[in-house]
C-alpha cells in the first residue's frame, strides 16, 4: 500500500509540472509567473489532452523504429516495409506508451477496493485542473474587485463624489496602462489610490486634512481596497525567475 501511495504521488507530481510547462508556454510567461487555481473536478480534460499528445508521439515513434527493423530485416527490398512486421506490438504496449494506464489500475483487472492490513482504499489518481494567472491577470482581477467596493459605498463613507470619482479615475487608468504593458506607469497610479486609502490600515483611523487625507471613511472599506490594491503592487513589482544559464565549457 505505501509503494503505491508514492507512485501515486510520483505521478501526481510529473502531472502538475507537465500542465505548468504547458500553461507557460502557452502564456509565453516565464514559468515562475504562473500561478495554479485547480478544481479536483476538472483536471482529467488537460491530464487527457497531454498524454493524448504525448501517446500519438510515443506511437509514432514505435512504428518508426519497426519500420527502420523491418527494412534491416529485408536487405533484397529496402525501400519496402512490411506491413506484417509493422502491426506486431507487444501485449503491454498500451502500458508502455500511455502514461494514463499508470493511474487507471482498474483498467487492467487490478483491485481497486480495500486494502486488508488497515482497511485503506486505493483510488486510481484524481485528475486536477488548473488555471493559470499571470500577474497582468491576477492585478486587473483585484484593481476591478477594488472599483467595485469603491462603487458601491454609500455617500456617509466617503468624502465627497469628486474625491469618489477621482479614486475611480485612478484605478482606471491603472488598468489602462496594464492593458498596454506600461507596469510601472500602473504602479504609480495604484500608489496614488494607496495613499488615500492606507491611514486605517497604518495608524488605525482615516488620516484627517491634508496632503495625504484618506478619501474613505470607513475603515472596513478601507481595509478591504489596502489590501487589493498592496498585492498588485507586490505582485507587479517581484521581477520574473529567469532560467539559469551553464556556463559555456
Amino acid at each position: 500500500m505505501i509503494e503505491k501511495e508514492v507512485c501515486m504521488n510520483a505521478i501526481a507530481h510529473n502531472l502538475t509540472r507537465c500542465i505548468m510547462q504547458e500553461s507557460a508556454q502557452r502564456h509565453d510567461v516565464p514559468l515562475g509567473q504562473i500561478s495554479y487555481k485547480g478544481t479536483l473536478d476538472t483536471m482529467r480534460h488537460f491530464a487527457d489532452r497531454i498524454h493524448a499528445a504525448r501517446t500519438r508521439a510515443r506511437e509514432k515513434l514505435y512504428d518508426e523504429m519497426l519500420g527502420l527493423i523491418a527494412k534491416d530485416l529485408n536487405p533484397y527490398r529496402p525501400n519496402r516495409t512490411e506491413p506484417r512486421v509493422r502491426k506486431r506490438r507487444p501485449k503491454n504496449f498500451p502500458l508502455m506508451t500511455k502514461p494514463r494506464h499508470q493511474y487507471r489500475p482498474v483498467k487492467h483487472g487490478k483491485n481497486s477496493g480495500p486494502s486488508e492490513p488497515r482497511g485503506l482504499i486505493y483510488v486510481p489518481f484524481a485528475t486536477v485542473s488548473f488555471v493559470a494567472t499571470t500577474a497582468e491577470t491576477f492585478a486587473e482581477s483585484q484593481i476591478a474587485a477594488a472599483s467595485a467596493i469603491m462603487a458601491a459605498l454609500p455617500p456617509g463613507s466617503v468624502t465627497t463624489a469628486g474625491n469618489q470619482n477621482a479614486f475611480g479615475n485612478h484605478l482606471a487608468n491603472a488598468m489602462k496602462q496594464l492593458q498596454k504593458g506600461k507596469v510601472s506607469k500602473a504602479i504609480d497610479d495604484l500608489n496614488k489610490a494607496i495613499e488615500r486609502t492606507d491611514g486605517c490600515a497604518l495608524r488605525g483611523s482615516p488620516d484627517g486634512n491634508g496632503k495625504g487625507m484618506d478619501w474613505i471613511t470607513d475603515c472596513d472599506a478601507q481595509d478591504a481596497i489596502y489590501a487589493l490594491l498592496t498585492s498588485v503592487v507586490a505582485r507587479c513589482s517581484r521581477k520574473p525567475r529567469l532560467p539559469r544559464r551553464h556556463r559555456t565549457p
